[in-house]
C-alpha cells in the first residue's frame, strides 16, 4: 500500500524561511532532508514527483518553472523516510537577459549564490544531509554551466551525489551511459567514482506498456542512491 506523502509549501524568499519551525518539523517526522539542485529544465520536478508520488506541475519555461520551492515526505522503504526539497532550476551561465530582469521580483527564481548561501545555513543547522545534482542526459553541451555549478555546490558541505534524467529510451538497469559519456563527465568535476544514479523521471503515464517498469526501477535506483549516501 501507498502512503500518501506529507507535503510542506516553502516560501521562495529565505528571509520568510523560519529556521526553527522548520527544524521543529524534521524532528517530529524523526526525517532527514535531501535537496535537489540544477539546471533549469533538468526534470528535478518529475524527480521530486516520482520520489514523493505527487503531481507538481512541470514546466519547459527556463523561466518561471518551479518558482515556490516546496518539500515532501520521501517513504526510502517500510522504515526510513526522508524530507525531499525541490527547488528552482539555476539559468545556463551567461543566458540572463534584459527581459529577465524585467520578471517582477516575486515571480523570479533565487539566484544560484543565494541558494548556496541558504544551503550552507542549513548545513551548519544540521538540517541538511544531502544534495542531490540532477542533470538531462541530453544537456552534456552545458559543460561551463554544469561545471560551476556542480563544482560549486560540492562546497556546500553536505555530500553530493548525481542523478541523471532522461534515459527512457536505453538500458538504465546498467553503467552504459555513464561510462560512455565518463571522459566528458570529468571535465564537469565527475568522476568513476561519483555516487550516481541514471535513470528515467517520467511519470507512468507518459511511458509506454513497455516502458512502464522504467519507472518502478528509476524510483528504486534513486531512493537506493539516497539511503547509502544520507548523512
Amino acid at each position: 500500500m501507498v502512503r500518501p506523502s506529507v507535503r510542506v509549501r516553502v516560501p521562495l524568499s529565505f528571509t520568510d524561511w523560519d529556521i526553527h519551525d522548520i527544524g521543529t518539523y524534521l524532528q517530529s517526522q524523526n526525517s532527514k532532508r535531501v535537496v535537489i539542485i540544477g539546471l533549469s529544465g533538468m526534470g528535478k520536478t518529475s524527480l521530486f514527483n516520482m520520489l514523493c508520488g505527487t503531481d507538481d506541475r512541470v514546466s519547459k519555461d527556463a523561466l518561471l518553472c518551479t518558482g515556490e520551492e516546496k518539500e515532501a515526505t520521501c517513504n526510502l522503504d517500510d522504515e526510513q523516510k526522508c524530507i525531499v526539497r525541490d527547488t528552482g532550476g539555476f539559468p545556463e551561465e551567461g543566458s540572463e537577459s534584459f527581459m529577465t530582469k524585467l520578471i517582477p521580483a516575486r515571480f523570479r527564481k533565487s539566484t544560484t549564490k543565494e541558494l548556496q548561501t541558504r544551503l550552507e545555513k542549513l548545513v551548519k543547522k544540521k538540517e541538511l544531509h544531502l544534495l542531490i545534482y540532477c542533470m538531462s542526459a541530453d544537456s552534456r553541451n552545458k559543460r561551463k554551466s554544469h561545471t560551476i555549478h556542480y563544482n560549486m555546490f560540492k562546497s556546500v558541505g553536505a555530500p553530493v551525489v548525481v542523478v541523471i534524467t532522461n534515459l527512457e529510451l536505453q538500458d538504465i538497469s546498467s553503467e552504459s551511459w555513464w561510462s560512455k559519456n565518463e571522459r566528458q563527465l570529468k571535465e564537469f568535476g565527475m568522476n568513476s567514482s561519483t555516487r550516481h544514479a541514471c535513470v528515467t523521471t517520467l511519470p507512468i503515464r507518459d511511458l509506454t506498456e513497455k516502458e512502464r517498469p522504467l519507472h518502478h526501477v528509476s524510483c528504486t535506483k534513486v531512493k537506493a542512491l539516497i539511503s547509502s549516501n544520507i548523512l
